[in-house]
């Protein structure tokens, strides 16, 4: 029957959930079914649970109740008397105490920062930017705040050359709050020296500083970033900087009453984006705002507008970055003339500075947009509409410059690196002293002699000293004596035969903990002086240097760290 005729299992199980049955616990030896209903109550919108009890192969008792305990917290009752008979009255209720009413949860701002009052400061109320002090005597402007992946998903699906990073269009938003808080009205200009990569899991501190009004009102604005684990001291990195002016009288810019503009001809917006993937530009769902462009000559114009996600948001910004960066992507689209997204293999084309930026009023979930791309290709004038073709805002030149896949890489957040430095020895940070004898091997190469007999020679007198330690369990630790075997202080070059059967100890060491040590030295040591460091340091490996005491320690290579690499352009 149940092959020759429908099962009719999606139905039913419809129809239970019309009835309110909010809970589904397949009994089988094995959830064959579970599947199918999950994706049943998913395709519903049912908050139903779906749960399975035995596994094949795995149906033991304590997997069995681990399903009653599963079903338990998912509002199912199971009979406990029944499971555990004869336990009633070892039944109690938890907690144990009264509750206490408080909630010690920490509540954050849109920032993720705490309450900005709490440290003297004024909330910025922007999503990026959580505090905000007026710096008395200049009147200048600091604002603070806080960006990862976690507290701002939507800016994941901004990616390029497979990194992902903070766009252009934020840190126009960024620098536009001090439109808001100061008596100007445009973003004259502002230049971006280093692209600001967001990874997963790592939170960047920002700083954005806007200066007192110079002799012509203009204010310089500034824009930081620093890691949020770096410790005090470290230098924050300049990502942007540029200037804040009020806008003088200027004609006001012609409306785009018909639309779309007659004579243009439309592009496909799956073809657009096809394009932009090319240019090394990865957008995600967010990101992907454009619904309709179209190109009339060298014009291109193009409805944009942010998803339902992200449209609930839209009042938080000035201007949501992910709207002002969609009406760019017209820049990719495919046509005869050269796009100002070309690129070389290994890079992509960003915004790099902008001109005589105006942006519209905060809460705009959709625009429409003229884009004309300069003589040289990597210019370009954006001009800004609402639904009725009113210019609600615009750029007067925004500039693109290329950025290569190393680029990125050098500008990534990386834990610093990392290498084996030689401290003086500092007594709290030795391992217990061990008071024991030990064997003392003093190992003396002869540097007259070529490298490789020396090396051999030292390798085999080391073994044997090894071999016959660990013949006999009962012997004292054997402590092998070099010189020059580390390069322990700058300007020193090490023995390669020396090194060669130091490395042989520390191979033996990992293998037998506790019976070996090393000592490299640069003076001649008793055997009681070398039994004293042993039994004062405790330490696997030590060197004497000036009769001073140094010990192996993983410190920070200085000279690996680099400075972030900026776009790829001269001037």
């Amino acid at each position: 029957e149940n092959l020759r005729h429908e099962v009719l299992f999606d139905p039913v199980v419809r129809d239970l959930l019309e009835r309110d049955f909010d809970a589904f616990v397949e009994i089988s030896p094995h959830p064959v079914l579970t599947y199918g209903l999950e994706e049943t109550v998913a395709d519903t919108g049912s908050e139903a649970v779906v749960l399975p009890t035995l596994r094949r192969d795995t149906g033991t008792l304590t997997d069995f109740l681990t399903a009653l305990a599963t079903a338990h917290v998912n509002g199912v009752d199971p009979d406990w008397a029944t499971v555990h008979p004869g336990t009633a009255d070892r039944h109690h209720l938890l907690p144990t105490y009264p509750f206490q009413h408080r909630h010690y949860w920490p509540r954050q701002s849109l920032a993720g920062s705490g309450s900005p009052e709490a440290a003297g400061l004024r909330a910025a109320n922007h999503p990026l930017l959580a505090s905000k002090v007026e710096l008395p005597g200049s009147g200048g402007v600091l604002f603070g705040g806080r960006v990862s992946l976690e507290d701002c998903p939507w800016l994941a699906d901004h990616a390029v050359l497979g990194t992902v990073l903070l766009p252009g269009t934020a840190f126009v938003e960024l620098a536009a709050q001090g439109l808001e808080h100061t008596d100007c009205d445009r973003v004259e200009e502002l230049t971006l020296a280093v692209p600001l990569v967001l990874q997963p899991g790592k939170a960047v501190r920002l700083q954005v500083a806007v200066d007192g009004p110079g002799e012509d009102g203009a204010r310089v604005v500034k824009v930081f970033s620093i890691a949020e684990e770096a410790t005090e001291g470290e230098p924050w990195t300049l990502h942007a900087s540029g200037l804040l002016t009020t806008a003088e009288s200027a004609e006001p810019q012609a409306d785009l009453a018909e639309w779309p503009p007659s004579g243009a001809s439309e592009i496909g917006v799956d073809a657009l984006y096809a394009s932009t993937s090319e240019a090394g530009l990865d957008y995600g769902p967010s990101f992907r705002g454009v619904q309709r462009c179209w190109r009339r000559g060298d014009e291109l114009f193009s409805e944009v507008e942010l998803p339902a996600s992200d449209a609930a948001a839209a009042g938080l910004f000035r201007l949501h970055p992910a709207l002002f960066d969609a009406a760019l992507h017209v820049l990719a689209a495919p046509g005869d003339r050269e796009s100002a997204t070309g690129r070389a293999s290994g890079s992509a084309v960003l915004p790099f500075s902008w001109g005589g930026v105006r942006l519209p009023a905060g809460g705009r979930s959709a625009l429409r947009a003229r884009v004309t791309p300069g003589e040289s290709g990597d210019t370009a004038t954006v001009t800004l509409f609402d639904e009725r073709g009113t210019v609600v805002g615009g750029v007067d030149a925004l500039t693109m410059r290329p950025i290569a896949t190393d680029q990125l890489t050098a500008a990534r957040p990386a834990a610093p690196p990392l290498t084996v430095g030689w401290t003086g020895l500092d007594a709290a940070s030795g391992l217990p002293p061990v008071a024991e004898p030990v064997r003392v091997l003093r190992l003396a190469t002869d540097p007259a002699r070529p490298a490789q007999e020396a090396a051999r020679e030292a390798v085999a007198e080391v073994l044997g000293a090894v071999q016959e330690r660990l013949a006999d369990p009962s012997a004292s630790r054997l402590v092998v004596v070099t010189t020059g075997a580390a390069a322990v202080t700058g300007g020193e070059s090490p023995d390669p035969a020396a090194a060669a059967a130091a490395g042989l100890v520390r191979s033996a060491q990992n293998e037998n903990p506790g019976q070996f040590a090393l000592v490299d030295t640069d003076t001649e040591l008793s055997d009681v002086d070398i039994e004293g460091i042993m039994v004062r340091t405790g330490e696997p490996q030590v060197a004497v240097r000036g009769g001073v005491v140094l010990v192996p320690r993983v410190v920070v290579d200085e000279s690996a760290v680099v400075e972030p690499a900026g776009f790829g352009c001269d001037g």
